[in-house]
């Protein structure tokens, strides 16, 4: 008996890791078959593209919202001056660069040509004139270095004040589209639904690009015709509508547009239309209520936007002092002379 007490946890335990070993080569070998199946199943066929592929190739914009193609004469157009290869600046090919530099321009040609004309005739006369000679040569070449110093001074002030406007208005164009992205970012982080948040970026997007097009046609054409008018609109804002859904067919509703026209400046028109979206939506419950801090904030990116406007109208409309310009005109003028 003492044996069998004394043997029976022997033989137990020879049994014992036996049956476990058994039973975790089973389970292994169930686990291994799974896992070969699921690796199958996810494995796409050859030739097939995978599903996060895929939902990289899916474009930004819908069929509907792309672009045809751009005309050659709005690319000649859209020609920007910032965009140019600056190694070709430092070789040869700088001497045939021909557009957007300053030899581009009809009235340095006209002014020059004017210049060289005049000087010729007064030369002829001087010819002509007895006892020229006697004209102390000193005292012209001592009077054209002082207009040449002076002068230079002038235009080197005058270049850099166009400059800083310049760089001003790309940054007040900047904050504008910052404050596109900025209320995009703030009605996805509060959860507004997706036809809100679209309405809002397409009206932001839809100002900038009515100031983008009323600057150039401006610059280009300068101040239109007011007897031009017809239906309430005038010519140039026929023109403004009609480049807009060249470039960007579909931006703006019909309903939309046709209240548009009745307003020269229909950019910031928008805006005004956008805060008023935006009381809408506190009251209904959309965003945050009125009385919070986060409806203030969309509300200053409303005010963003709108300062930016004014400031890229500001530095396009309000020109240097007359008697400035008219002072550096003048002895540039006596000084090619």
């Amino acid at each position: 008996s003492k044996e069998g007490a004394i043997s029976h946890p022997t033989e137990s335990t020879s049994v014992i890791p036996q049956r476990s070993v058994a039973v975790q080569r089973r389970n292994t070998s169930e686990l291994l078959q799974r896992s070969i199946a699921v690796t199958a199943m996810a494995t796409p066929p050859a030739g097939a593209a995978s599903p996060v592929a895929l939902g990289e190739r899916q474009p930004l914009l819908s069929p509907d919202q792309k672009l045809g193609a751009t005309p050659t004469s709005l690319l000649d157009d859209e020609w920007d001056s910032t965009h140019y290869d600056i190694t070709k600046m430092t070789s040869w090919a700088v001497f045939g660069m021909v557009t957007g530099c300053a030899w581009d321009n009809y009235s340095l040609w006209r002014c020059t040509g004017c210049a060289i004309l005049l000087s010729c005739t007064v030369a002829v006369i001087i010819v002509f004139i007895p006892h020229s000679s006697l004209v102390a040569p000193e005292k012209v070449e001592k009077m054209g270095t002082f207009l040449n110093v002076f002068v230079g001074l002038l235009l080197g002030f005058f270049l850099s004040s166009s400059m800083n406007r310049w760089y001003r208005c790309v940054s007040a164009f900047l904050e504008l589209l910052d404050a596109v992205r900025s209320m995009q970012m703030q009605m996805t982080a509060l959860g507004v639904t997706q036809e809100r948040t679209n309405m809002l970026s397409r009206y932001g997007l839809l100002s900038a690009w009515l100031l983008h097009l009323s600057l150039n046609m401006e610059a280009n054409e300068g101040i239109p015709d007011e007897s031009e008018e017809a239906h309430g609109s005038s010519a140039k804002t026929k023109r403004l509508w009609q480049s807009l859904e060249a470039k960007r067919p579909g931006l703006v509703l019909p309903k939309e547009k046709e209240l548009l026209m009745q307003h020269d400046e229909s950019y910031a028109l928008l805006w005004t239309w956008v805060a008023s979206l935006i009381g809408r939506m506190a009251q209904n419950g959309e965003i945050p209520p009125m009385a919070s801090p986060t409806y203030g904030r969309i509300l200053n990116i409303v005010q963003e936007a709108y300062g930016s406007i004014r400031d890229v109208r500001m530095l396009q409309l309000i020109k240097a002092p007359f008697i400035y310009v008219h002072t550096l005109a003048f002895l540039v003028h006596v000084n090619n002379i």
